[in-house]
């Protein structure tokens, strides 16, 4: 299923100048793996992917599980990133970029982005349809800072208004909130 929404992201953005990669990068042990690498030579950016594929619907057990798929990816962008901090001239020399290119990394996920507290101040966890729709009406530097600024997620006030509710059973009274979008 990752190799699927890797050719997906492939095909779709191979118009618009990017190049791709995705393989091992040894030096980097047990990061090693590489989903996909998006660079836009023009921008001098780069957006190194670690993919995730789940199939639709899901009930409860394969939600809990998602989300620790999630929290692995997690974990492996960290890898990444620190992996390249320490020594980034083995991704630069891999992908043919220099220190000037700016990276982002993200975790992207098709179906799922996983419960609310497997969400990672750090890396961006978001759909690839999300993302897609980003990248379709910007650059890939635009979308690295939309990701980092975590400009992907909705603001209250803006996007949403929190309505506050209360459902009332018999004798007892549940205190509960609703989402309306604006």
């Amino acid at each position: 299923r990752e190799r699927l929404c890797r050719d997906r992201l492939v095909a779709e953005n191979r118009s618009k100048g990017i190049r791709f990669w995705s393989g091992k990068i040894r030096q980097w042990g047990n990061a090693e793996e590489v989903d996909l690498i998006m660079v836009w030579d023009v921008e001098k950016a780069c957006l190194l992917l670690e993919l995730k594929a789940f199939i639709d619907p899901a009930e409860p057990r394969e939600i809990r599980d998602r989300s620790q798929e999630i929290l692995k990816g997690i974990s492996q962008i960290k890898a990444r990133k620190i992996a390249h901090c320490r020594e980034p001239r083995h991704l630069n020399e891999t992908i043919g970029i220099d220190a000037s290119y700016r990276i982002g990394y993200v975790v992207g996920s098709e179906g799922s982005i996983g419960a609310w507290f497997v969400q990672d101040p750090e890396v961006p966890v978001i759909t690839l349809r999300h993302l897609q729709w980003k990248l379709d009406r910007s650059g890939l530097r635009e979308t690295l800072d939309w990701l980092s600024g975590r400009l992907y997620l909705p603001n209250e006030g803006k996007e949403f208004e929190r309505l506050d509710l209360k459902s009332t059973v018999g004798p007892w009274t549940l205190e509960w909130y609703g989402i309306k979008p604006l």
